[in-house]
């Protein structure tokens, strides 16, 4: 009965020594730099390098790499997504210290960071101030306004940020160039980021000089409390 038990304990710690081991591995077995995977990428002549950075293209993937003094830069996108792939790398010893995805550039969902031995040091979840995701988001302006906003070609921007001075709400922005004939004609769209309800919208041309959207916004609410 003794050996049984013993035995018992012995599986028993064995398994749980595995799956530290396989934890443990699992944190430091991520991506690591690895300038020769894209040995076989043309030269994207888009683009004017300085010192050692890199933008480079196959097909249509798109890749810069961007060295700073003790990191290495990586951002990876298909020419035709607003989705980018964004990995920060240590120069000493090539392992990941931060890893996440863009939308349109706006940081989205679950970043990471990592230290110099790949231990996981901080996870931080963009999405949590807006309980309107951009999942949300790409429904609603279809369905409400018949724009789709992985239209990189039409879609000259989204972005979105937390006000907390005059309305003290999570906001969307976005810039979308309705008339195909002229790019320079745009409508804005300001969308809350709690409810999805669009609070305002504005036709103006690309660069003017009419103030923020936000700014535009506050200023029809001064409007109608004149009226």
């Amino acid at each position: 009965m003794k050996k049984l038990i013993v035995v018992g304990l012995l599986v028993l710690l064995n398994s749980c020594s595995s799956q530290i081991i396989k934890n443990n591995l699992n944190e430091n077995t991520k991506e690591y730099f690895d300038i020769n995977k894209y040995k076989d990428w043309e030269i994207d002549t888009k683009y004017s390098p300085t010192g050692k950075d890199k933008y480079l293209k196959k097909g249509e993937e798109r890749i810069s790499i961007e060295y700073f003094n003790d990191a290495v830069q990586i951002e990876l996108n298909n020419i035709n997504s607003p989705y980018y792939k964004f990995n920060k790398f240590s120069l000493k010893t090539n392992r990941l210290l931060l890893t996440g995805t863009e939308f349109y550039k706006i940081n989205i969902g679950i970043w990471e960071s990592y230290n110099e031995t790949g231990q996981l040091i901080k996870k931080i979840d963009y999405d949590k101030p807006y309980q309107f995701s951009i999942e949300d988001l790409i429904k609603k302006m279809k369905n409400e306004y018949d724009i789709d906003l992985l239209d990189v070609e039409r879609v000259s921007y989204v972005s979105r940020y937390e006000e907390k001075k005059d309305v003290n709400l999570p906001l969307y922005e976005i810039c979308y160039k309705y008339n195909s004939l002229n790019n320079n004609k745009v409508e804005y769209y300001l969308i809350n980021g709690t409810t999805g309800e669009t609070l305002f919208t504005i036709k103006r041309y690309l660069g003017d000089k009419q103030g923020s959207l936000l700014d535009n916004y506050l200023d029809s609410l001064k409007s109608e409390k004149q009226k």
